[in-house]
């Protein structure tokens, strides 16, 4: 039914009163009048002619709908028909809600169309009824699919994501039993936390390059899995990533994995392929639990923990010096202390002696009972029975002193069934660390060793280790160098960090055109600018460190525009200085006069010349840098001003011109000028102050005086082009006329009149060379005149009007 096909006129006839019903409601327009009208009708004839009462309904809905301006859709709808949604109306409403910044949902059958911007949200779909909904669509402009927004929807079988989407958070498809197909967007980041947890119709996977990070569970009991293809921006597989993903065989990493998470693999008991990268630092316990068809292949350079768990091999690499010497006298002071006992002396056992020194190296790390590896002290050797340590006295007296005020370190010391002893003495700047490792067996005697200096590796197990930057922030100059250090917080003893040698890390350079960085964590500094210097660790949580590096560029020379700079009494005067380089970071100077009577200097360089005399100026950097310069000042009754009396704004090209000038005061000493012109391509000015204009275009020209500085004057001239010649040939019934386009000009436009004294007409504006006329009248005569058009900055300028051509037609 459309209202098009009912007429005015009829309804008037055939219902007066729904005409008048239609007036009565202020339709004033003819197409609400229409369907006023319309509604009155089906009200007043309604009970004569629709005997059954779904008619009635139907007519009331359908006389609401007309009043309200409602599409043949709502009306088909209230006749009792199945809802249609045509495309129109679904691409009217979606651009609606996606303008209101609305998520905007289309059902077409068992498929759900979704669009609008940023997230996605379980809010936006709270009154969506999935029943039948087997396919998602999400269109672009969707960024973000939120917590739970999809979760426990049983019949979705399919899901395509577009590129806008970034994040997938947590519980987002969580329980959806059904889903088959998962398509995902080039631009996805981060899949969170049991994303698609129990998806167990779930057969394949694969996740774009693009994703970073992957959190908790995120594909946990997708049961059906068998094919998993983790894209190569992924470096860590969190906590359970596939754990009880029973069907899963074949999973493939990007090259740049580092990490597998504790129970990432547990109970994939189908899984048989499964290579580990060989940038894989760090396995996590139990991260392959229940594997039961799995082959595992670990990199050599992975050791097993005993816990489940795989770590790099290596370790900290810290320098310091083995004091054997100390050993020897804190034997000396142990036997002393046993003596006034009545007790047998104990003799330095090799090796005990050398578990001792190994464990003071490793008390500059963690000052401990148990070992950085996490093992008991007594692991250094079969031959330990008990340990004395401590950390920070500088003498082996000192030591034994607190030894002996402790009654479980001295009753070490002077337990009598002790037989040998090893002493260990690690030191590493200012920080000492003693170890004193008891035994009962019989000493092997070690032969006699000299003090050592040398690079220790030390094993650290877990992650409860803080490394830190001597510096975090470096200033130098091009050329210059400087070292950065490592240090590990002891945290057994507030007081102390150990210096971990820079082998222990890799190192590298945000920008090493400006700042490089090598092996040793030596950073030297190429030119100006700023740069960041990583280091991280080679094992265990590789740990980074940053430190920034500004690179500043100190001046090298001051030149200052003359060495001897002329005022005129009174004048004051900036001049000019150059400073080199032309980078460098700070530009400040400062400025000082040896005779401030006759010359004055303020903070940003003007020159006040008080009185006839002269003096030295001396500049400054203030960078540091030491440089300076220094230029005389004279005083005398030199220039003060110069004007120019007749400067012109414009000249054509080929005209000459001498320039006038007028010295202040009129007693100056010397009234010599020098000219300069800033393009002597377009305006040249000779040493006597001839200006010729050479092309189009505009130039400054200068006039300064010879003595007195700060005397000048410039002006600017525009050149115009050059007035073009122009040519005429009588042709039987027209005319054919010719130029030449000037140098410089871009075109050449002809005007022409019929008539001495009428007013000329545009004929032609053309880059060529001529232009014929034809048509024309016989024996009449023309006149022509022509001008140039040269574009000078953005302004268009003319040469003068040509002489008139007169031309008479044959």
């Amino acid at each position: 039914m459309k209202t098009a096909n009912w007429p005015l006129w009829y309804l008037r006839k055939k219902c007066p009163q729904a005409q008048k019903s239609a007036k009565s409601r202020n339709c004033s327009k003819p197409g609400r009048r229409q369907k006023a009208a319309l509604a009155g009708l089906i009200f007043q004839r309604g009970g004569e002619n629709m005997a059954n009462l779904w008619k009635k309904a139907a007519a009331c809905f359908l006389a609401a709908a007309m009043l309200s301006g409602g599409g043949p859709e709502l009306c088909a709808k209230a006749a009792g028909t199945p809802e249609v949604i045509t495309a129109a109306s679904e691409t009217g409403r979606a651009k609606t809600a996606e303008a209101a910044g609305e998520i905007s949902v289309v059902r077409k059958g068992n498929i759900l169309l979704l669009s609008g911007k940023g997230a996605l949200t379980k809010e936006a779909l709270k009154n969506m009824d999935f029943s039948g909904i087997t396919e998602i669509q999400i269109q672009p402009g969707i960024t973000t699919i939120a917590s739970g927004a999809f979760q426990d929807q049983k019949t979705v079988q399919r899901v395509s994501l577009p590129d806008s989407v970034l994040t997938i958070e947590t519980n987002a498809f969580r329980g959806c039993e059904a889903l088959e197909e998962l398509h995902f967007g080039k631009s996805l980041k981060t899949i969170g936390s049991f994303a698609f947890y129990r998806c167990k119709s779930l057969v394949s996977l694969a996740l774009p390059d693009s994703v970073k990070t992957l959190e908790t569970g995120a594909f946990q009991e997708c049961t059906a899995l068998k094919n998993a293809v983790l894209g190569s921006g992924v470096k860590k597989l969190p906590i359970q990533l596939f754990r009880g993903c029973t069907a899963l065989e074949t999973v493939e990493t990007g090259k740049k994995l580092e990490v597998i998470g504790e129970q990432s693999f547990c109970l994939c008991r189908s899984l048989k392929n499964f290579a580990i990268p060989s940038e894989v630092y760090r396995i996590d316990k139990n991260a392959f639990l229940g594997c039961t068809s799995l082959t595992l292949n670990l990199p050599e350079d992975l050791e097993d923990q005993g816990d489940g768990s795989y770590r790099k091999k290596g370790g900290l690499k810290i320098f310091g010096t083995y004091l054997y010497s100390e050993a020897e006298k804190i034997l000396t002071l142990v036997n002393q202390e046993r003596g006034k006992l009545g007790l047998e002396p104990v003799e330095m056992d090799r090796e005990l002696l050398e578990g001792a020194m190994i464990r003071s190296a490793e008390l500059n790390v963690l000052y401990s009972e148990q070992r950085p590896n996490g093992a008991s002290f007594d692991s250094v050797s079969s031959k330990a029975r008990a340990e004395n340590r401590l950390i920070g006295v500088g003498s082996a007296r000192e030591a034994m002193e607190v030894w002996m005020q402790s009654e479980g370190f001295k009753g070490h010391i002077l337990d009598p069934e002790v037989k040998s002893i090893g002493v260990g003495c690690f030191s590493q700047g200012k920080i000492k660390c003693w170890v004193q490792l008891f035994g009962r067996e019989k000493a092997e005697r070690p032969g006699k060793q000299a003090d050592i200096s040398k690079l220790t590796d030390i094993r650290v197990a877990g992650e409860n280790y803080t490394f830190y930057l001597g510096k975090t922030a470096l200033e130098l100059e091009p050329g210059k160098s400087e070292k950065l250090t490592v240090y590990l917080k002891n945290s057994g003893f507030s007081k102390a960090s150990a210096a971990v040698a820079p082998e222990t890390f890799q190192w590298s350079s945000s920008n090493s055109s400006v700042v490089s960085v090598d092996e040793n964590g030596t950073v030297t500094a190429k030119k100006g600018g700023e740069a960041t210097i990583t280091c991280t660790s080679r094992y265990g949580d590789r740990q980074s460190l940053c430190a920034k590096v500004k690179v500043q560029v100190k001046l090298t020379a001051i030149r200052p525009e003359a060495k001897n700079i002329r005022l005129a009494v009174g004048k004051k005067y900036r001049p000019k200085l150059e400073l080199l380089p032309s980078n460098a970071a700070n530009t400040a100077l400062t400025y000082k006069s040896s005779r401030p009577s006759v010359v004055t200097v303020t903070e940003d360089g003007s020159l006040l010349a008080l009185k006839k005399g002269s003096a030295v100026i001396t500049c400054t950097a203030g960078d540091g840098s030491r440089v300076r310069t220094k230029f005389t000042v004279t005083v005398r009754n030199y220039a003060s001003a110069v004007r120019v009396v007749n400067a012109p704004a414009d000249l054509n090209v080929g005209e000459k011109q001498l320039l006038q000038t007028e010295i202040l005061p009129v007693n100056a000493l010397h009234k010599e000028v020098n000219w300069k012109s800033s393009d002597p391509k377009i305006a040249s000015v000779t040493k006597s102050g001839v200006l010729k204009a050479n092309r189009p275009g505009k130039v400054k020209i200068t006039c300064q005086a010879r003595y007195g500085a700060g005397a000048v004057k410039s002006f600017y001239v525009t050149v115009h082009p050059k007035t073009p010649v122009l040519y005429g040939k009588a042709l039987e019934g027209g005319v054919k006329l010719a130029w030449k386009v000037p140098e410089g000009a871009k075109n050449c436009t002809v005007y022409w009149t019929n008539a001495p004294g009428r007013k000329f007409r545009k004929l032609c504006t053309s880059t060529g060379r001529s232009y014929t006329w034809k048509n024309l009248k016989k024996g009449r005569t023309y006149y022509f005149k022509i001008c140039a058009m040269a574009k000078v900055g953005k302004k268009n300028v003319y040469s003068p009007w040509s002489k008139v051509l007169e031309v008479t037609v044959k």
